[in-house]
């Protein structure tokens, strides 16, 4: 993830450098002195009608080809793959965690119902803590096993409900902090 934040300044800096070489090649170029035909030096004697003397040329430097390209290398097929797998991992991990949030709330609004006596209402709450559970699980990697905990005891809370109401507000608000526990330790 982090890779794919640095990638478009990595690319800057690689085009900045490659137009920077461009340019100093392009300048030195204009500053070489091109080699004229007044290196021959003539000399003429009693003897001797002509002699050529030729200076050597220094011999022009490789030529080094440059090109700059406006579209970045492709990463590999391999390196794609595994950026894949990582954001659908993180993108399951948070589709868990906001189904956790939803049945921490849940279990919340049931806590009050609850303190009036709305048995009904409390009921019809665990049923929906119950549901965003399930899908909590569905999409969960790591926790799996807890989160299936945490299923047997809405469903035991349920059966409970109408027998033994007495400690059902605490019930709740353990269950409550268990999950929020989990979505923090997710974090």
């Amino acid at each position: 993830m982090r890779f794919k934040a640095i990638l478009p300044f990595a690319i800057t800096a690689l085009v900045a450098v490659v137009l920077s070489l461009f340019g100093q090649m392009a300048l030195l170029a204009f500053q070489r002195p091109s080699p004229s035909p007044a290196d021959t030096i003539i000399t003429t004697s009693a003897t001797l009608t002509a002699v050529a003397l030729l200076t050597p040329t220094p011999e022009p430097p490789p030529a080094v080809t440059v090109t700059v390209t406006s579209t970045p290398p492709l990463p590999d097929e391999r390196i794609i793959a595994l950026d894949l797998i990582d954001i659908r991992a993180e993108l399951r991990r948070a589709k868990s965690d906001t189904f956790l949030l939803l049945a921490a709330s849940h279990l919340s609004d049931a806590e009050d119902a609850l303190r009036v006596n709305n048995l009904a209402e409390v009921e019809r709450l665990l049923v929906t803590v119950r549901v965003a559970l399930d899908r909590a699980y569905e999409y969960a990697e790591v926790y799996k096993n807890p989160i299936d905990d945490f299923r047997a005891q809405v469903g035991q809370m349920r059966e409970d409900l109408r027998v033994y109401p007495e400690d059902m507000d605490q019930q709740l608000r353990r269950l409550r902090q268990n999950i929020l526990s989990i979505v923090s330790e997710d974090d």
